[in-house]
């Protein structure tokens, strides 16, 4: 068997960075990650023993607080519980080949439980796995499978209430969604609140970079031409939609509802940009998703309904 130093000059990376992609760990990006699982492949290597792990937790390295949250609190809660667990991280949702190869692995050496947010790409080897799984923040229909998301109609309802309660004037609403499982029933809600009447465009959010939605979105909405008063942001990117606002110049002239992670407020909060959000509740997602692998752990009982549904938090900024 190669040792450390030997794998590093092989495929030219440092022993540092080569440790950190085999361990799956956060902060190697998807180019080392995919080295690291070629060199397990070719070498038969395994960073742990078989049944060393019952609990794999597998979540994105990114810099978005929504994930951050979700990893802080379902660590802690799960060091209440006194839970062993494989940690694993990849670079984005888009890197569904590293999430298939961290499956594999897990599965290879013994891992009953998979705790991680729904990648499409993934869809065929979970159906065919003998894990089971608890995903984060998406519904997923499998026979091995349990979600613990958010109630995407029910929020849409209360987005809408909110509006009409404290924004009844806003008749001109720009709805951006996105094209995940929760869009839909999230949209529904909140049209059968507010009419459909009210709304005057609906657009699906750009799947591209975060750093990239403000310029895209700013160019999609000045290319449908029409005039709005509000853009309802039901994909989770209220903040990047006040952005491409400001790009437009229309601040003061165009208010963001919408939703978003529990990041921290910004000026567009602060200025009225944004008036009105529902707060995804992450921690206590995580918390109670923690509190079901306890409960797998310690009797291997296993949720009998699909889904456990969560309500976001409303947040008014301004009325």
């Amino acid at each position: 068997m190669p040792t450390l130093k030997d794998l590093a000059q092989e495929c030219g990376l440092s022993q540092s960075t080569l440790s950190r992609a085999l361990n799956h760990c956060a902060g190697t990006g998807a180019d080392a990650a995919r080295i690291a699982c070629a060199l397990k492949r070719k070498y038969a290597i395994r960073p742990f023993k078989y049944g060393e792990f019952r609990v794999g937790v597998i979540l994105p390295d990114t810099p978005k607080y929504f994930w951050h949250m979700a990893w802080t609190s379902l660590r802690e809660r799960l060091k209440i519980h006194g839970i062993r667990y494989r940690s694993a991280f990849f670079e984005s949702m888009r890197c569904g080949d590293i999430v298939v190869e961290i499956l594999r692995e897990m599965e290879e050496l013994g891992v009953e439980l998979v705790v991680m947010p729904f990648v499409g790409d993934c869809t065929d080897y979970i159906e065919n796995s003998s894990m089971r799984y608890f995903f984060l923040c998406e519904p997923f229909d499998a026979k091995n499978t349990f979600s613990f998301c958010a109630n995407s109609y029910r929020d849409g309802v209360r987005l809408g209430q909110l509006m009409m309660d404290h924004l009844p004037n806003q008749r001109k609403i720009v709805v951006v969604r996105g094209k995940n499982e929760t869009g839909a029933p999230r949209l529904q809600g909140f049209v059968d609140v507010v009419g459909e009447d009210r709304i005057c465009a609906d657009m699906m959010q750009p799947l591209v970079n975060l750093h990239l939605v403000p310029a895209l979105l700013a160019r999609e909405l000045a290319a449908l031409n029409v005039d709005f008063d509000t853009v309802c942001c039901l994909s989770g990117f209220s903040h990047r939609a006040a952005l491409a606002i400001h790009k437009l110049g229309l601040l003061g002239k165009v208010t963001v509802v919408g939703f978003e992670g529990p990041g921290p407020d910004n000026s567009y909060i602060r200025d009225g940009t944004i008036a009105a959000l529902m707060v995804q509740d992450i921690t206590k997602q995580a918390q109670i998703l923690a509190d079901a692998v306890a409960d797998y752990t310690r009797d291997g009982k296993f949720p009998e309904q699909q889904y456990t549904m969560i309500d976001s938090i409303p947040r008014l900024f301004r009325e």
